[in-house]
C-alpha cells in the first residue's frame, strides 16, 4: 500500500465522527422529504380522481364548475361528508381544504372502486383523465411521484416532446399540448388544483426558462442528494399502504 493511500485511510478515520452523523441527518431530510412528496402526490391524486369522476371536466370552462357539478352530483357514494360540503363554500380542492378531500375521497371512494390497490385504483382513474387536464394541473408530478404506470404511458410522450421543443426550438410540434403554456403558480400550489380554466397559449418567456432550467438540471446529471432522495422514495412506494391518511391540516 502506498504512502498516500495510507495517508488517505487515516484520515477517513479520523473523518468519520464527523461525516457519519451528517449523513444521518441528510438521510433523515431525504426520507421525510420523500413521504412528503408522496402524502402530496396522494392529496393531488384524489381531489384530481374526484373531478374526473364526477365533475366532467370541460377544456372551455375553468375547474370550478367541474367542482360544482361534483357537489351537485346525485352519485349515492357522494354522501355523507361530501353532501355537507354542499354548504361549506369554504372546503374545496383549490386550497389546503384539498387535504381534507382527500381523506373523505380515500375512506368514501377509492375503497370502494376496482383494483388490488391504491395505486392501481389512482392509475385507472388518472388513465381516463383528459390529456389537456393532466397537462393543465401539472399531473405527470403526481403520476411520476406514485408510480402509475399506465397514465405515465400516457402523460410522458408530451413530456418527450416538450424537450424537443425545448431543444431544439423548431418549428411547432405536431403534439398540441406540448405547444401550450401552463402557469408555474399552479405548479408551486399544488396538491392544490387550479380553479380556473386552461388556456391554450403559445410558451410565454417564463415557462421556456422554467423548461429550459429544467433541461439543464436534467443534463448535469444527478448530484448526490438526488440519488439518496431517489432511494428515499423508492422506500416511501414499497411501503405505501402504511402511509397516514390525508387530513385536513
Amino acid at each position: 500500500m502506498s504512502l498516500a493511500r495510507r495517508e488517505m485511510d487515516r484520515l477517513k478515520k479520523l473523518a468519520a465522527p464527523l461525516i457519519e452523523p451528517i449523513q444521518r441527518a441528510n438521510a433523515h431530510r431525504c426520507d421525510a422529504f420523500a413521504k412528503q412528496r408522496v402524502r402530496d402526490a396522494i392529496v393531488h391524486a384524489a381531489n384530481l380522481s374526484l373531478i374526473v369522476l364526477y365533475g366532467d371536466p370541460k377544456i372551455d370552462e375553468p375547474l370550478s364548475s367541474a367542482w360544482q357539478r361534483c357537489l351537485e352530483s346525485d352519485a349515492p357514494e357522494l354522501g355523507g361528508d361530501f353532501k355537507k360540503m354542499k354548504d361549506t363554500p369554504s372546503i374545496h380542492p383549490f386550497d389546503d381544504s384539498a387535504r381534507w378531500i382527500a381523506g373523505r375521497f380515500g375512506r368514501e371512494i377509492l375503497s370502494q372502486r376496482p383494483g388490488t390497490d391504491e395505486r392501481e385504483k389512482f392509475d385507472a382513474i388518472l388513465t381516463s383523465a383528459p390529456l389537456w387536464l393532466l397537462w393543465f394541473t401539472w399531473a405527470e408530478f403526481t403520476i411520476t411521484y406514485l408510480q402509475l404506470r399506465q397514465a405515465c404511458a400516457r402523460i410522458w410522450p408530451i413530456i418527450a416532446d416538450v424537450k424537443n421543443i425545448a431543444l431544439h426550438c423548431g418549428p411547432p410540434h405536431p403534439s398540441e399540448l406540448a405547444n401550450c403554456d401552463r402557469s408555474y403558480e399552479i405548479r408551486k400550489r399544488h396538491p392544490a388544483l387550479p380553479s380556473g380554466k386552461f388556456e391554450k397559449a403559445p410558451w410565454s418567456d417564463s415557462y421556456r426558462a422554467t423548461v429550459n432550467g429544467w433541461l439543464s438540471a436534467i443534463q448535469k446529471g444527478p448530484t448526490t442528494y438526488d440519488e439518496e432522495l431517489y432511494r428515499a422514495h423508492e422506500s416511501c412506494i414499497k411501503n405505501w399502504l402504511s402511509l397516514p391518511k390525508a387530513s385536513r391540516s
